[in-house]
């Protein structure tokens, strides 16, 4: 299994269970690739994309 393919395989199972991946960074330095992310729980999760989604509303409506 690729590293690349082990990466997308965690990614998958931290998506089923209780967290959720809300960054992802991959990066190339002298030819090695390497990864990084943050998780929290979905619960976490639904409150940040509910907190991005009033402050966008909330910045239409002041436009």
């Amino acid at each position: 299994m690729t590293k690349e393919e082990i990466f997308n395989d965690f990614i998958k199972k931290v998506k089923w269970d209780n967290f959720q991946i809300i960054n992802v960074c991959r990066s190339n330095r002298d030819n090695v690739q390497s990864f990084s992310f943050e998780i929290t729980d979905k619960q976490t999760a639904t409150n940040i994309e509910l907190a991005n989604k009033l402050s966008k509303e909330n910045a239409e409506i002041a436009a």
